[in-house]
């Protein structure tokens, strides 16, 4: 990994989680993972929404959820099945907080073949999940950016959050 590599992961590891570490700071949260938030590899953890599998929809905003996936919380992290096989977007840590009964979270991976990312932002309640993903790929010249939504239902072997 080149200096410059280094540089620009640091800048784009600073400038995403300060602002979202700042919006979270009113209530409290949990951070699943802190080491290296853009390494590939899973680091064993422990975070607040781990054991949970959500059997979920995917689709563009505006558009019915036309794709089947399953979100995955373990380890102190958070992976779409769907993402991971299309472009190999890794497990990554994730923040949660607790606002009432439900559970946000949010959680950036990006794509190790290409120069992309998705940042999810998501609710849980009971044994539901819906939220928004942003997809963003790097260009030469210019920048893609496209708005997807998901809903989901707790898979049968798995705990709510509620416990129930």
């Amino acid at each position: 990994m080149t200096r410059k590599t280094k540089k620009r992961i640091i800048i784009c590891v600073l400038s995403t989680f300060i602002p979202i570490a700042l919006l979270f700071s009113p209530v409290d949260f949990v951070l699943a993972q802190t080491d290296q938030i853009h390494n590939a590899d899973v680091v064993e953890g422990s975070g607040t929404l781990d054991g949970l599998t959500f059997s979920a929809m995917l689709g563009p905003n505006g558009k019915p959820l036309d794709t089947q996936d399953t979100l995955i919380f373990e380890n102190g992290t958070f992976v779409s099945t769907e993402c991971e096989k299309q472009c190999d977007y890794p497990a990554q840590a994730y923040f949660a907080r607790r606002v009432g009964e439900k559970i946000e979270f949010i959680s950036e991976t990006r794509c190790l073949t290409k120069d992309a990312e998705i940042v999810w932002r998501g609710t849980i309640d009971g044994d539901n999940i819906e939220g928004t993903y942003s997809w963003t790929a790097n260009r030469w010249y210019w920048t893609i950016e496209k708005e997807f939504r998901f809903e989901g239902t707790l898979e049968g072997n798995t705990t709510s959050i509620s416990g129930k």
